[in-house]
């Protein structure tokens, strides 16, 4: 099969692709952009872009808890359509998807970014859409997704990932949060101020622990599972009925851990 050449191949189109598209084009470089799966950014689908409606959602939600104090009557009656209220998160998170295309892929040529998966063949050679191309140089920058240990598959759909937490169509009247970083304290906070009961399973780990990516952290380090609606812990790395001191009976299980 004859071989194309570029400087740069990248594999990728989201933010750090775009990124690496815009300095090799001002360096004056040939190049490729190559994306499997939908294109768009991780922070304008499934991040922050979207998590900031559902935020805004649930901060006017929320306000009803003090209207009171400015005199204004009737806030104790106020109630939430929750499907409405999602599917106006998706709509936000639709048209800033397409701004961002709009201002990056949409438009490009099919021979300077091709819209299928990649693989090496060599550490410089890509077969993609039928077709080989041999770069000088490839940049590897296809994001990341939820991990989801082998432990955890025993929940089966009642476990959200930050990835499908968008998707819903209505909310659980329970959740426990996996994982204390950024994304798992503004949706805990949001899904709650929606009048979600939400819980965060917590024990003071060591400063370092190990974790399946060999990364260090909390939320990482903690697997459970439901059995007939009650928790039960597995070794992943630990075991301590301690986790579930505070929080019983989740009804579904949001992990927010976002590794490569």
């Amino acid at each position: 099969m004859e071989e194309r050449f570029v400087d740069v191949a990248i594999l990728g189109s989201g933010t750090a692709g775009l990124n690496a598209m815009g300095q090799v084009r001002r360096a004056g470089k040939s190049f490729i952009l190559i994306n499997g799966g939908e294109p768009g950014t991780t922070c304008a689908r499934v991040g922050c872009m979207p998590s900031k409606a559902l935020i805004q959602v649930a901060e006017d939600y929320h306000k009803r808890t003090h209207l009171g104090r400015y005199g204004v009557d009737g806030h104790q009656d106020l109630t939430l359509d929750v499907p409405q209220a999602l599917e106006h998160v998706r709509h936000i998170r639709d048209i800033l998807v397409d701004r961002v295309l709009s201002n990056s892929t949409d438009g490009m040529a099919p021979a300077i970014f091709i819209q299928d998966y990649a693989r090496l063949l060599e550490p410089t050679l890509i077969d993609v859409g039928g077709q080989r191309i041999r770069a000088g140089a490839v940049v590897i920058a296809t994001g990341s997704r939820p991990l989801v240990p082998a432990a955890w598959q025993g929940f089966g759909d009642r476990l959200i990932t930050s990835d499908d937490i968008f998707e819903l169509e209505t909310l659980p009247a329970s959740l426990a949060v996996i994982g204390l970083g950024t994304i798992g304290l503004e949706l805990g906070q949001s899904l709650r101020r929606l009048g979600v009961g939400t819980g965060w399973p917590y024990r003071r780990l060591p400063r370092r622990a190990l974790l399946p990516s060999g990364r260090t952290g909390f939320g990482s380090a903690i697997a459970l599972a439901l059995t007939r609606g009650r928790p039960a812990n597995i070794k992943y790395p630990f075991d301590d009925k301690s986790l579930f001191r505070h929080w019983r009976k989740p009804r579904q299980v949001l992990s927010a851990l976002m590794v490569p």
